[in-house]
């Protein structure tokens, strides 16, 4: 069979031009996926990713015909929810980081009732109103179905997870009929992190598809042995405008189809890639200078980007430290591998070492040293794509973290995989030995089971099971280079100071909650007082029984959204509290804190336990 023959072929019946899979293995992969994804869906409650309230905010907006954001006078920007759906949402709220909450709670069975009201009030989302909102199609048109059928708000909200699954797998599918998907990709998507944010109903998964599917049709147009449609190349636009104002870090690849143009001479990709390009910088421009509430902070965030351009040797000393930081790298090494939930749910610490041996051995299987085919210009170009969004990335964050900064502490795991999804096809896509496919099928097959049987019995115990009686040497997160230890027993007239971290203290966003980590004596009695002070002299003060704090586990502490940046629990005739600390190196010590911000936010104070 020529070239030109398997051009023209959707899927060949072997695997010859880098094909590792057969019809039926693809279709095996991806149901194996459709099931273990609809799995952890199961077990997950909603809303327990990241942002996922105001994803699915976001997506009901657009069910109702709202494109562009909401702004109201002094309100963050956002749009008309349906009352039933914010009822909903109530019920789910107290979730994050309290282990105690479990989807078995009688108001969480009773929320599954919940109908649509026909009503709405404005709900304010401006992390994702600055996304273009055509990537919430699938979870829009489930919650519009939803509503038509007369469902409840929990159906529409499980039927949002379902859809948006569907999406994404039916643009691997895609994908897979267009060009070979590399194995190193095929394994991004048995990660526990991939597969836990498949399963709700945020962006993530569309996104993850559909970086696969942009992938491949641009491998495709490269390859000027393959057959390249006019149909691909809109698709392949449309792909890469839909993803550049959801990603911004990804706006660059926008330029790919010029590559096209470039060994094809079609127009349609040089006129495309232009106008994705244009029409996803006035997007991303239009929303950061409209959405307001996303970074409500002193310096602005231009100012910030305007003094990284000026002196460019600050951001070189920022991204140094934090690359050399080797328990930074492995935190994010952990969340790319997934600390599920609102990253309250680790792993074991085992598992993260285990992924880690599998990735390596993964990469050196598909990793081809010479006789790949493939057009050498898509490869290039996918590679300085990357690195350029790599860049950007960083860069992104670094301007909206607070300033200044000595390192990024910012970034999720799950923010990689699109970069990955990329880098996959860029290094690893040749073709293969026998030995070696069967080897790489054989590793993806072991991260499924690893990933299936880790996470199972974690979202079972977070989400379903009571919890066990708490002890210190139990604790969930407690990286190594970390010392984490109960302070003094606080005594009657005396009082215990909290140390608030650094970063909280620089950051200008008002507290709306604030959690405190206790170890409470067997004699613990009376009452105690936190108090709390800001920079511009505000106090605040919160009277709590220190008998009825529980051993272990996070005091909580509702305040009134004003910024405060020192505190202390002090005694009212009360004793027998101690608060938990951790410490690193002999000058660095915090008190293990949750701060939970006006605007949605949410800090903790590195290497505690989140518990």
């Amino acid at each position: 069979m020529s070239d030109g023959q398997a051009g023209r072929m959707a899927l060949p019946r072997t695997s010859p031009g880098g094909f590792w899979y057969t019809p039926a293995t693809a279709v095996v992969f991806l149901c194996a996926l459709f099931l273990l994804a609809s799995a952890v869906s199961w077990l997950t409650p909603p809303f327990q990713s990241p942002d996922e309230f105001n994803h699915v905010a976001r997506a009901y907006a657009l069910s109702r015909g709202a494109i562009l954001p909401e702004s109201r006078p002094g309100q963050p920007s956002g749009a008309l929810v349906d009352d039933g759906l914010l009822a909903y949402m109530k019920h789910y709220e107290e979730f994050p980081f309290n282990r105690e909450k479990k989807a078995t709670n009688p108001d969480v069975v009773l929320s599954r009732s919940i109908r649509w009201s026909g009503t709405g009030t404005h709900m304010a989302f401006p992390n994702t109103a600055l996304y273009f909102p055509l990537i919430y199609a699938p979870q829009a048109a489930a919650l519009a179905l939803g509503r038509a059928l007369d469902l409840t708000v929990d159906a529409g909200v499980h039927m949002a997870r379902i859809f948006s699954l569907s999406a994404c797998l039916g643009m691997l599918g895609a994908a897979c009929l267009l060009f070979p998907i590399p194995l190193f990709v095929a394994a991004l998507f048995v990660l526990p992190m991939t597969l836990f944010q498949l399963a709700s109903a945020s962006q993530d998964g569309v996104a993850f598809g559909m970086c696969v599917l942009a992938a491949a049709l641009f491998m495709r147009g490269a390859d000027t042995r393959r057959s390249f449609t006019r149909p691909m190349a809109v698709l392949l636009v449309l792909c890469l405008f839909t993803l550049a104002p959801s990603r911004m870090n990804l706006l660059i690849l926008t330029l790919l189809p010029l590559v096209i143009h470039g060994s094809r001479k079609d127009r349609l990709c040089l006129v495309g890639s232009l106008a994705a390009f244009t029409a996803a910088t006035a997007w991303i421009l239009y929303a950061l200078l409209t959405v307001r509430g996303m970074f409500p902070r002193e310096p602005s965030t231009l100012a910030v980007a305007w003094g990284y351009l000026t002196d460019p040797a600050r951001f070189f000393q920022v991204m140094a430290a934090t690359l050399g930081n080797g328990a930074m790298l492995k935190h994010y090494w952990n969340m790319f591998v997934g600390i599920l939930g609102w990253l309250d749910a680790p792993l074991d610490s085992a598992i993260y070492k285990v992924f880690g041996v599998l990735f390596a051995l993964m990469a050196a299987v598909c990793l081809t040293r010479g006789g790949d085919t493939r057009p050498r210009a898509g490869r290039v170009a996918l590679g300085v794509g990357v690195a350029v969004s790599t860049v950007s990335l960083f860069v992104l964050i670094l301007v909206c973290l607070p300033h200044p900064l000595t390192m990024i502490d910012g970034v999720q795991g799950r923010y990689f995989t699109p970069l990955l999804i990329f880098l996959g096809f860029a290094l690893f896509g040749g073709r293969l030995p026998a030995w070696r496919t069967l080897a790489g099928m054989l590793l993806v097959f072991l991260m499924a089971v690893l990933a299936v049987g880790t996470m199972f019995p974690k979202l079972l115990e977070r989400y379903w099971l009571s919890e066990r009686p708490s002890r210190y040497s139990d604790y969930l997160f407690r990286p190594d280079d970390y010392n984490v230890r109960p302070g003094p027993v606080l005594g009657e007239g005396a009082s215990l100071d909290l140390s608030m971290s650094e970063t909280h203290r620089r950051d200008p966003g008002g507290l709306k909650r604030l959690g405190v980590l206790f170890r409470v004596e067997p004699e613990a009695a009376g009452e105690a007082e936190l108090r709390l002070s800001g920079p511009d002299g505000a106090l605040l003060s919160r009277t709590f029984s220190a008998a009825e704090a529980r051993d272990g586990s996070y005091a909580y502490f509702e305040l009134d959204g004003g910024r405060y940046d020192a505190g202390a629990v002090a005694s009212v005739g009360g004793s027998g509290l101690r608060a938990v600390t951790s410490r690193k190196g002999p000058d660095t010590t915090a008190t293990c804190l949750i701060y939970e911000y006006a605007d949605g936010r949410v800090r903790f104070t590195p290497g505690c336990p989140l518990r």
